[in-house]
């Protein structure tokens, strides 16, 4: 009796395996396969932001609310600069994407870190060397060459009014960065 109650256990047991429905599985259709591929590389390049290392802080300054009259002003823009040295010399080309908590009203924004004391009504925008918009996520719009193992990469940030009435307070944010070689 013990045998065939656990022989019966071990044949429901593989008869609900996800191994023994994975032939009934239609791809599309709630099931299917994901590839993953990439590279590893023994190094990449040394990464120096603004002079200050791979973690800098950018002073955005004291600005005043009153900056920012109607939805889309903007005050306080800073340059970041990204310095790569020592790359591999298989390394022809760099750019930097930038990511973060998007702000709730513009997706296009890095929105600013929440609590009692925030300011309210803006978010951070970066921008491309050439001063167009660079949206949160989203790969800039060109590379730059790595030379003899170099590359500087311009970019800039600002706060950018995303209500009528911007409202005082601390205008602090958190982004992380990429860089994509080529």
């Amino acid at each position: 009796m013990n045998k065939s109650v656990i022989a019966m256990g071990l044949l429901l047991a593989a008869a609900a395996s996800p191994s023994s429905h994975a032939a009934d599985a239609v791809p599309g259709k709630g099931a299917g396969q994901i590839n993953f591929t990439g590279t590893i590389t023994e190094s990449t390049c040394d990464v120096d932001i603004n002079g200050q290392g791979g973690n800098p802080t950018i002073q955005m300054g004291t600005i005043s609310s009153s900056a920012f009259k109607q939805i889309g002003d903007v005050a306080g823009a800073h340059r970041i600069q990204i310095d790569l040295s020592n790359c591999q010399t298989a390394l022809t080309a760099a750019k930097t994407r930038f990511s973060g908590a998007y702000d709730p009203v513009n997706h296009d924004l890095l929105a600013l870190k929440k609590d009692d004391a925030t300011a309210e009504g803006l978010g951070i925008e970066f921008l491309n060397e050439d001063g167009t918009l660079l949206k949160l996520g989203e790969n800039p719009n060109k590379s730059v060459a790595i030379t003899d193992g170099t590359a500087s990469m311009i970019y800039s940030a600002r706060y950018k009014s995303t209500a009528a009435t911007v409202t005082a307070g601390e205008a602090n944010a958190v982004a992380d960065y990429t860089i994509i070689y080529n």
